[in-house]
């Protein structure tokens, strides 16, 4: 082999080198790339997501305000009964929740899904969370997802009732799970995204089996 010809193969050679160096340089480039844009895609979902659910769970909120202002209540467990339960069924039909409840400082207990009076329920007596920190003053309450009733999974969202600066009543609302998770489907076609709350219980997941698992417990065990 000449030298002429040696010459050629070896700047052929570091050429060639030197293009697949670069090939690989973009390639890595590229998929560095792909993966940054889809986290940014991923986040800017979430965000657009998180933020439409809370501004979902802000309108519960001001029903409940606005109904809470218009019911005819006074302290001591006085309540004009037939205008409040008129007022919460129109809430409840509003929202489009399962119930919507009225509950006295003595603990007794009015829903719009029974027409009145909740027999043989009384908050105060059963130490239930919502009514415990509405009582207490806290305002937009959303409890840790429990059991209703009638065996649904919901959470409940209250609100005191205010009367001259004093918490006389508290008003509340069930929310099912299940309306939280077919919320967010509709939100993104790909339903990719878990919704859980800050204690990891899961609200939303494409796998509906995980629904009311919490998240940690899930993926560590």
């Amino acid at each position: 082999m000449s030298a002429k010809l040696k010459i050629l193969l070896s700047m052929i050679a570091l050429s060639t080198i030197t293009i697949l160096s670069t090939s690989l340089l973009n390639w890595s480039d590229f998929q560095t790339s792909s993966t940054l844009n889809s986290k940014q895609q991923l986040q800017y979902k979430s965000q657009l997501i998180s933020d439409a659910l809370s501004q979902k769970i802000s309108r519960y909120f001001d029903i409940l305000l606005l109904t809470s202002e218009q019911i005819d209540i006074e302290a001591k467990s006085k309540i004009n009964i037939a205008s409040t339960v008129d007022l919460i069924t129109k809430a409840m039909r509003t929202a489009g929740v399962v119930n919507v409840y009225v509950s006295l400082e003595d603990g007794t207990s009015y829903s719009a899904k029974t027409n009145g009076l909740i027999p043989g329920f009384n908050a105060r007596s059963k130490q239930r969370e919502w009514y415990l920190r509405a009582m207490n003053g806290e305002e937009k309450i959303i409890t840790r997802p429990f059991s209703s009733s009638t065996g649904d999974t919901v959470m409940a969202l209250a609100q005191p009732i205010y009367r001259d600066n004093q918490v006389v009543g508290v008003i509340a609302l069930n929310l099912l799970i299940n309306d939280i998770s077919a919320y967010t489907t509709q939100l993104t076609s790909e339903n990719q995204v878990f919704v859980s709350r800050n204690d990891g219980f899961i609200l939303s997941a494409k796998d509906r089996s995980l629904i009311g698992k919490i998240f940690l417990q899930r993926y560590l065990s």
